[in-house]
């Protein structure tokens, strides 16, 4: 089933602030619910074997005798009990663990009356990963595994960082442009993620010549702005040659992908931009934001 982009979503899209775009120790109730979902519409949720086999794995993983040990509250299925246990009895990690379980199963195994595609599974995987994103959970499932999204490394080389250095109150506009970048691609937005990581981006070079002094053009988008930070020597003039790769891709990487994707007038087709790209271009940006900062000295 498609996931709906309902008036609610769009309006906290439109509203929403935040200062960490993610949280690691809670798995909200109707996160819960909306992967139980997900399970029960790719039939492994509805199919005793499968819920036997991942009821049995729970309860020697965690040493009960049974995933629901309240007589009363248990149902009588494997299904039942399993849907119990996750929605009202387990912790956050335990239900993380029966996540990761649901994401394996839809991956990897076979259903004895449901034939699900290779396609069919990743769009039941990738609802999965919107879910985590539209609640604000920081995890992900990857190749048979939940990642914790500040464990990867561009997470807390790159993301964490920048929202450090981006606190200093001379880059507040574009520290809520950086947010709002991540918020929209929390809510796959992925066409205003990239907008927004470009006006970090430029807002940064911006702020870095008017403290400085430097004389730029106010209506310079990112290239002008990147040939001013080169001609005043924000890179070090004897690390000149050594910087010309990351000049090109400073002024080809985020502007070429913001220009071609998302900064102009669709016409009469709507674009889809992909998660990968939006992951990607948050990365970047962060990346040359970082450089800029700590080259300056601000």
């Amino acid at each position: 089933m498609a996931i709906v982009d309902l008036f609610s979503k769009r309006l906290a899209r439109s509203e929403g602030k935040s200062e960490q775009p993610y949280i690691y120790n809670e798995v909200p109730q109707k996160l819960r619910q909306q992967i139980w979902y997900i399970f029960e519409n790719s039939g492994f949720g509805t199919e005793e074997s499968i819920c036997s086999m991942l009821c049995k794995i729970l309860c020697e993983e965690n040493g009960m005798a049974c995933l629901v040990e309240d007589y009363y509250a248990g149902t009588g299925t494997y299904s039942g009990n399993l849907y119990t246990f996750f929605i009202g009895i387990a912790d956050y990690l335990q239900a993380l663990n029966i996540t990761e379980l649901i994401g394996r199963s839809i991956e990897r195994l076979t259903h004895p009356y449901k034939i699900l595609s290779y396609e069919e599974r990743r769009e039941l995987l990738d609802e999965i990963n919107i879910r985590f994103k539209e609640n604000g959970i920081g995890y992900q499932f990857e190749n048979g595994y939940l990642v914790r999204l500040d464990s990867t490394y561009m997470h807390s080389e790159v993301v964490k960082p920048v929202i450090s250095l981006l606190f200093n109150i001379k880059f507040e506009g574009a520290l809520d442009e950086y947010t709002k970048a991540h918020l929209y691609y929390k809510n796959s937005d992925n066409s205003a993620c990239l907008n927004e990581c470009l006006k970090a981006f430029e807002s940064t070079m911006k702020i870095i010549c008017e403290k400085k002094g430097w004389s730029y053009n106010k209506s310079d988008g990112a290239k002008g702005l990147i040939s001013t930070c080169f001609t005043n020597n924000l890179i070090p003039s004897y690390m000149q040659n050594q910087f010309d790769s990351l000049r090109v891709l400073l002024e080809s990487g985020v502007p070429i992908n913001r220009n071609k994707n998302s900064g102009h007038g669709q016409g009469n087709e709507v674009k889809n931009i992909p998660a990968s790209l939006a992951r990607y271009t948050l990365n970047l940006t962060g990346s040359n934001i970082i450089f800029l900062i700590e080259q300056s000295g601000l």
